[in-house]
């Protein structure tokens, strides 16, 4: 019986990926749900421009999106509003780092500009996205592969509608697949 149930463990932790974890929290509240990444389900990886507040085109970045729901590249290519315009509930972590770039960025120091983070959690598609953001402090790292991998250290802070003063600490690792439909995707 032993020896069956320590098979099935590991079975079960070979079919796991480990490439991707995130670990970190943020309590829900009324306009977002529990922040926890117990499962990655899509880690993906393109070039995508950010905005300025009036939605004109400032940085072109390297985007990786580590997010619970699967086939976030097909759902991207239909609905590149996806994060201003949620279609379903989700949980995403978006890192940006200077495009066409490797190495080790630190969100505000000066060479290293569009580096910096966001966390979003939708549990209501009919309210506004409500992203918290990283302040500059922590690193992101990303390795030249075909395939980015890399890892994260950074805190986060609450969206000003929210009224909460706190910081809320995330790290973790990723290795995430190319997608060519991140072109024209709108982020938060």
């Amino acid at each position: 019986m032993r020896k069956a149930a320590l098979a099935l463990l590991l079975l079960g932790s070979a079919c796991s990926n480990n490439d991707n974890l995130i670990l970190g929290g943020i309590g829900s509240s009324p306009d977002t749900p529990q922040i926890v990444f117990d499962n990655v389900n899509s880690a993906i990886s393109g070039n995508v421009t950010l905005s300025d507040a009036n939605g004109n085109p400032v940085t072109p970045v390297t985007a990786i999106i580590l997010t619970d729901q699967s086939g976030l590249c097909d759902k991207l290519k239909a609905h590149p509003d996806y994060f201003r315009k949620p279609s379903e509930t989700f949980i995403a972590m978006i890192l940006f780092v200077p495009a066409g770039r490797v190495g080790t960025f630190l969100p505000g120091r000066a060479g290293d500009e569009g580096t910096g983070s966001e966390i979003i959690g939708v549990n209501d598609i009919n309210k506004k996205v409500l992203p918290f953001k990283a302040v500059d402090t922590g690193f992101i790292a990303i390795s030249p592969e075909d395939s980015p991998t890399g890892s994260f250290n950074l805190l986060y802070a609450a969206p000003p509608e929210l009224n909460v003063n706190a910081g809320f600490p995330f790290q973790g690792r990723f290795k995430a697949n190319p997608c060519g439909n991140m072109a024209g995707v709108l982020l938060p």
